[in-house]
């Protein structure tokens, strides 16, 4: 304990005069030395934060295990233990010596790759502060073994709304296609393994990983996160499950939460998909919270209001649910509409005598 006050104590003058930097700096008693330091490439300061391959450049020299900085497990006395992370103010530290720039400069750039989704903070957080205690992650770290998209990660730029939703259709369309029967419903899991289309969808999947969600229009929103959900359910019985649907309640509960896609530089599992993002991040059962907290990045790409007929259109992988289709974002609305009257008149019957 006592050697804990201390780390703590030494900590707290390092942020003192870290403080006491930042303070002369923005009221103007800076010294020469670090005047003329800060605006060395002043100019190219924009060209870096604007442009994705400058980032990457940086990124890589970020990575560098010796020169660059590496990840270590983190203690916060706040939110507890991180796994290799790394603390803001090292990324601020980095930037400022390697692009010879200020710290307020260095901030600039560090948010920038945070928004690009080249790092990613530790607790869903919007901003990169230069702070010991705010942490931060590589995109590929701090990933658990359930996210079935992260198996090979990908820096190529991430594509368009309109490429994503149309790939994404275009390989559920030719996955659906022979694997799905036609008087039952039913999966042919064996045949999905081997099917074109369920390996075109590997080949884009992992392209959501810097995909910004909070580009998606509302209608490609609900299209795409509908699509999505039934592509990551047949994925994970396929992958986690060997092809067997989880059948009791407490599996199919422990499945929804484990299996989940990096989306955004975040993990999304099937049950935030529903509860969070096509549910309009409504109260998660039992609780009185939102199932995104107002600090998660996540809350913001959630759909603004809710559409209950997504719930005729996912699939939990039972006989008695509704059949997969694909689903587009110029006709959404209507499509839900006529899955939702497709399968009340397929389940439900009418006794107008007993009306």
């Amino acid at each position: 304990r006592k050697r804990k006050r201390e780390r703590e104590r030494e900590r707290e003058k390092k942020r003192k005069r870290r403080e006491r930097g930042r303070n002369k700096m923005s009221s103007g008693r800076i010294s020469a030395k670090y005047s003329r330091r800060s605006s060395v490439r002043e100019h190219d300061l924009p060209d870096v934060v604007a442009n994705p391959e400058e980032l990457l450049s940086l990124l890589v020299r970020m990575r560098d295990p010796q020169a660059g900085i590496r990840p270590e497990n983190h203690w916060s006395r706040f939110f507890g233990y991180y796994s290799r992370s790394f603390r803001g103010s090292d990324v601020v530290d980095f930037i400022s010596n390697t692009l010879k720039v200020s710290r307020q400069e260095a901030v600039r750039v560090a948010n920038a790759l945070l928004q690009q989704f080249f790092i990613h903070h530790v607790a869903g957080g919007t901003e990169l502060l230069d702070d010991e205690n705010e942490f931060y992650r590589y995109l590929d770290d701090g990933v658990s073994e359930y996210a079935l998209n992260a198996r090979i990660y990908t820096f190529t730029p991430p594509p368009t709304v309109d490429a994503l939703c149309l790939s994404v259709e275009g390989a559920l369309t030719e996955l659906y296609h022979g694997i799905v029967g036609e008087e039952d419903g039913l999966v042919n899991y064996d045949a999905l393994i081997q099917s074109k289309g369920f390996i075109q969808l590997l080949s884009i999947v992992p392209s959501l990983q810097r995909f910004d969600m909070r580009t998606l229009p509302e209608d490609a929103k609900l299209a795409l996160f509908v699509n999505l959900y039934n592509a990551l359910f047949l994925q994970g019985v396929v992958e986690l499950r060997d092809g067997h649907v989880p059948g009791e309640s407490m599996q199919f509960t422990t499945f929804t939460r484990q299996c989940s896609y990096v989306i955004s530089g975040v993990e999304i599992s099937l049950h935030d998909m529903v509860q969070g993002i096509l549910r309009a991040n409504s109260k998660s059962d039992g609780l009185s919270r939102c199932h995104f907290g107002a600090q998660d990045w996540r809350a913001h790409c959630c759909a603004e209001e809710l559409n209950p007929n997504f719930h005729f259109a996912i699939s939990y992988g039972t006989q008695s649910g509704p059949p997969l289709r694909v689903y587009h974002r110029d006709n959404i609305t209507s499509e839900l509409e006529a899955a939702a009257a497709s399968f009340l008149r397929r389940t439900t019957i009418f006794d107008e005598e007993e009306d």
